[in-house]
């Protein structure tokens, strides 16, 4: 058994159709991002498919972050 999790930053979609409601907020979000844009539905399945090939037959435990490098950028205590 293989058990892996995808941790997707803000990604456009109808779940955060409601923290996404103007321009000027998507814009806020982006940028706290390195890629300075939102994720895609489209991003989030590509790993995902990935996960359930035979290309990742022996990564388990992983928790993988699909978040434009917004990670990358929370200062280090």
């Amino acid at each position: 058994m293989r058990i892996n999790a995808i941790a997707p930053s803000v990604t456009d979609t109808p779940l955060a159709e409601s923290m996404l409601a103007s321009e000027q907020m998507v814009a806020a979000i982006a940028g706290l991002h390195a890629m300075q844009r939102l994720g895609t539905a489209d991003g989030i399945a590509a790993l995902t498919a990935f996960f359930l090939s035979q290309d990742a037959d022996w990564i388990t435990g992983q928790i993988i972050s699909v978040d434009g490098g917004r990670s990358t950028l929370r200062p280090k205590n």
